[in-house]
């Protein structure tokens, strides 16, 4: 809205200034005539009249200049030019001695947005009332969106207020604004009111101001009001230290009317902060807290639903080309079901990380890399605060590979790791310290020119503190291209330990390019994916996925085909569809669906409908589906458009689960 005021501004305001009493210029006209005696004497101008005064150039068909009553009017093709910017109207009526006056049918463009407006009516010098103005910056002759604003009350370089604000898409409004004010001498500070409605919180209203302190703290006030809760507030405030640090503090906070609430009191804060520091520091930290599970459900108008879980974080790393030293606190809060409030149920402080790179020993095609990790855990599991740390040192491995033979060869991987803790759990409080080494060696083995591929691996892992063996297997892993494009893969193995064998696990797949089938239809890609994992222990399938995809293109209009089948026995077997279309133009389709053949019920159906335009993208999605057990089907519904020039014009409506939720997003975001 600032850019369509900010226009009337400057049209006004040379247009009040053009006929002052300093010399104007007549550079051309074709007929130059007077009227009258010379006390009343009338000035008039006809054929391609242009008139200059300092910079600013006043163009127009015919010009009537009435000296005595101090007033001017230009009709007829009015252009009015200062510098870069010009404005066109039928009609401009002036009084110079009071700057009273209108111009009729205003119309300019300011890059990238065209303007117009029905009426602009001088009110005094730099104050000015403009009916039904409206702009866009789609360039169609027919623009695909528009804004428009009953009245607009404008001060040159004070402040504007403009009232019943329609957002159009299609000649259709989708937004509604009823009252919005700003200030012209900064573009974050303004005012706007949003009405809304929900049948968790019956009808709301929105109140946002827009504050700038200076180039570096600007945000929102909030101030909502809800029929069936009550009032709220909060703030959201970015900050920035120069140009080495900058974050974000958000805090709302709402006590509840109704008496069988159990939580009274609900709030949300958040901060998100990020600086950088001499000798490589970086300091992060993501801060998050919420009263209960449901508060974005009900305030924030999401449609995630409920929130489970919250993980907080400060972190400060070095970053070096060797190493990257870190320190950090985290924070686990999950969800209470029996007090519906989240609760603090795992913490890290402080944790102590150092992570090498790949380092090569003295140019020998060997590397190391260490890792060491050590803090101190709270666990609300256990209810036991404890001492853990974990190391991986002396991890040599070799990036070359030796060759054996014309078809073998080998990688060695050898190295040594441990983890510590000062208690294993509450019942058993003694120290441990567990620490082993492992080997891991892979000898690939090539066929036929390298067609089929046999890799037999092998992995050891020994405990150095009993000597017992963690960890002896084998595993075989054999690539095979059938033909071209399509290839098999097969994997097993056998646990020395365990005496048993691992699953055997296979996959065929299929990829093409580019394939004609006949005039004016083509496949340009197809994929097909099949998995099988087969027991050996218990001679069974354990489960089968598979996947096909298909892209099709027939007179230059894309089809995709998306089908994955999951198969558990004596569990689940589902399968997932998807198609997705662009054969209406600038409109492409997608159609999910998530059908149960076990049960043989339809699980989730997803239809999203996206248009994306030079001007703005818009999308609609609705979402049914249906859980397990016997609760009743759900529905989503979210229309969103954004408008691409202007990253604060963002509105989005929907309709969520089965409470019937209905409400607006946000339409100016700061």
């Amino acid at each position: 809205m600032n850019y369509l005021v900010i226009f009337f501004a400057v049209i006004i305001f040379f247009s009040s200034n053009l006929w002052a009493e300093e010399k104007v210029i007549i550079e051309q006209a074709e007929e130059l005539s007077f009227e009258g005696k010379e006390e009343k004497r009338v000035i008039n101008l006809t054929g391609n009249v242009k008139l200059l005064h300092e910079k600013t150039t006043l163009q127009a068909q015919s010009v009537q200049f009435f000296p005595h009553l101090k007033r001017l009017i230009a009709e007829k093709e009015v252009s009015l030019k200062d510098e870069d910017q010009e404005v066109f109207g039928d009609t401009l009526s002036l009084n110079l001695d009071n700057y009273q006056g209108q111009m009729i049918n205003i119309s300019s463009y300011h890059q990238p947005t065209f303007y117009k407006g029905k009426v602009a009516h001088i009110k005094a010098k730099n104050h000015y009332e403009i009916e039904e103005g409206d702009s866009t910056t789609c360039r169609c002759e027919q623009p695909h969106y528009t804004m428009e604003a009953e009245s607009i009350d404008l001060k040159i370089k004070d402040r504007v207020l403009a009232k019943h604000i329609f957002l159009k898409v299609g000649g259709t409004p989708i937004f509604y604004l009823p009252f919005w004010w700003s200030s012209l001498e900064d573009k974050h500070t303004h005012l706007s009111v949003k009405p809304g409605y929900s049948q968790i919180n019956g009808w709301t209203t929105s109140v946002k101001y827009g504050y700038y302190l200076n180039k570096l703290n600007s945000g929102l006030l909030l101030l909502d009001y809800y029929e069936l809760r009550g009032c709220g507030w909060g703030i959201n405030h970015g900050y920035n230290f120069k140009d080495q640090g900058k974050g974000r503090l958000n805090f709302y906070y709402l006590k509840e009317r109704k008496e069988d609430l159990k939580i009274k009191k609900r709030w949300n804060l958040s901060n998100y902060y990020y600086q950088t520091f001499p000798n490589d520091l970086t300091l992060v930290s993501n801060l998050n807290y919420i009263s209960d599970k449901s508060f974005s459900k009900d305030y924030l108008e999401s449609m995630d639903g409920f929130i489970n879980e919250i993980t907080s974080s400060i972190s400060l790393t070095r970053t070096r080309p060797a190493y990257t030293l870190r320190g950090t606190y985290d924070r686990y809060d999950l969800l209470d079901r029996d007090k519906d409030e989240m609760i603090k149920k795992k913490e890290k402080l402080p944790e102590i990380t150092f992570d090498t790179k790949k380092l090569e020993i003295k140019r020998s095609g060997y590397y190391y890399k260490v890792f060491t990790q050590l803090g101190r855990t709270y666990q609300d599991r256990y209810y036991r605060n404890f001492w853990e740390g974990r190391v991986e040192f002396l991890k040599s491995y070799s990036l070359r590979r030796y060759k054996i033979g014309k078809w073998l060869s080998f990688s060695p991987c050898l190295g040594i790791e441990g983890d510590w803790k000062d208690q294993e759990s509450v019942y058993q409080e003694d120290p441990y310290f567990n620490a082993h080494y492992y080997t891991n060696l892979s000898l690939p083995i090539n066929f036929y020119s390298g067609k089929i591929r046999v890799i037999p691996q092998y992995s050891y892992k020994r405990s150095l503190k009993d000597l017992k063996s963690k960890e002896n297997e084998v595993k075989l892993n054999y690539l095979h291209p059938l033909r071209k494009g399509i290839s098999f893969n097969t994997t097993f193995g056998y646990n020395f330990l365990k005496k048993e064998y691992n699953n055997l696990i296979s996959q065929l797949t299929l990829k093409k390019q580019e394939i004609k089938l006949r005039d004016g239809l083509n496949l340009k890609e197809v994929s097909f994916i099949l998995n099988k994992n087969y027991s050996l222990k218990n001679q069974k399938i354990e489960s089968i996925e598979g996947s096909l995809t298909c892209n099709l293109e027939k007179n230059k209009k894309d089809y995709y085909l998306s089908l994955a089948n999951s198969y558990v026995p004596e569990v689940t077997w589902q399968l997932k569809s998807k198609f997705s279309t662009n054969f209406i133009k600038y409109l492409p389709l997608s159609i999910a669906i998530w059908y149960d053949l076990k049960r043989q019920e339809l699980q989730q159906g997803e239809i999203i409908l996206k248009r994306d335009l030079h001007c703005l993208e818009s999308e609609l999605n609705i979402q049914r589906y249906k859980t397990y057990g016997s609760k009743p089907w759900e529905t989503k519904v979210l229309y969103k458009i954004n408008l691409k020039e202007f990253k604060r014009l963002q509105s989005s409506i929907f309709q969520g689960g089965n409470v019937g939720s209905f409400g607006w997003g946000d339409i100016f975001t700061n």
